[in-house]
């Protein structure tokens, strides 16, 4: 739980919490462990339609709320933390190793942004003006081992090229260049759990998402026993001054179960 030294406003308190009431858990709650609830039928954390699941962790069970109409038919959605936005900065902005360094060993550290900064922000600069989705589609295509970043677990079995940047355009220019420019400064720590979007289009085989097309959310989950981290609220408080949309989910038990706003 300690403060991040990036972010002094890591005390600031989330905007917008929505509430869910819990499913019946699937195993007594235990301090320090995870809460599972039961899943029933369309468990999973990929949105529905696979195998009967016999139990659900607090994010999927948040993920399928979102996916559903009563929480606002979201075309897609991921159980993502970091992982789909690492594959963004990846494909975006991989820089060099700089000169006299091991390669990218002060990857996720203060130190890797220095002396990288001017490619860095030129990539940012480029995103920024609307040029993420055509550069992810790009990149993807010259993919490969031998142009693999070295500095990131390989993200490419998970989120494919067109997922990305459909994903991309639905940040818009300036969100998903204020997301990157805060993973070159090594804050990686602490991102929110779900990342939700729609397009209008087929990316999710979700019916098109239920909206207007173009939008994002990003959501920190907490089940009954959890609370914000520092990181957490840090992370928060950046995505609201970069206006990414962005909520807290808290999953409550029957007790303290409240209807869901949204």
């Amino acid at each position: 739980w300690r403060v991040p030294p990036w972010a002094p406003a890591a005390r600031r308190e989330p905007a917008v919490v929505v509430t869910l009431p819990a499913p019946p858990l699937a195993r007594a709650p235990r301090v320090g462990v995870k809460s599972a609830f039961l899943g029933g039928s369309d468990g999973g954390e990929g949105g529905g339609g696979g195998p009967a699941a016999p139990s659900l962790s607090v994010e999927a069970f948040a993920l399928r709320h979102y996916l559903s109409p009563a929480g606002g038919g979201w075309g897609r959605g991921e159980h993502a933390e970091g992982g789909a936005w690492a594959s963004l900065f990846a494909l975006l902005v991989g820089c060099p190793p700089a000169p006299g360094r091991p390669t990218h060993l002060d990857w996720g550290t203060p130190a890797f942004y220095p002396p990288r900064a001017a490619a860095v922000e030129a990539a940012l600069a480029a995103v920024a003006g609307g040029g993420g989705p055509a550069a992810v589609l790009a990149a993807w295509e010259r993919r490969g081992e031998e142009t693999r970043p070295s500095f990131l677990p390989s993200p490419w079995a998970r989120f494919d090229g067109p997922t990305l940047a459909s994903l991309a355009a639905c940040v818009g220019g300036p969100g998903l260049a204020a997301i990157l420019g805060h993973l070159a400064r090594g804050r990686g720590g602490g991102m929110p759990d779900l990342v939700l979007w729609s397009d209008g289009g087929s990316e999710g085989g979700g019916g098109g998402g239920g909206g207007a097309p173009g939008r994002c959310l990003l959501v920190e989950v907490k089940g009954p026993r959890d609370r914000l981290s520092e990181s957490q609220r840090a992370w928060i408080a950046a995505l609201e001054d970069a206006s990414v949309g962005v909520e807290v989910l808290r999953v409550v038990e029957k007790r303290e179960a409240v209807v869901a706003k949204h």
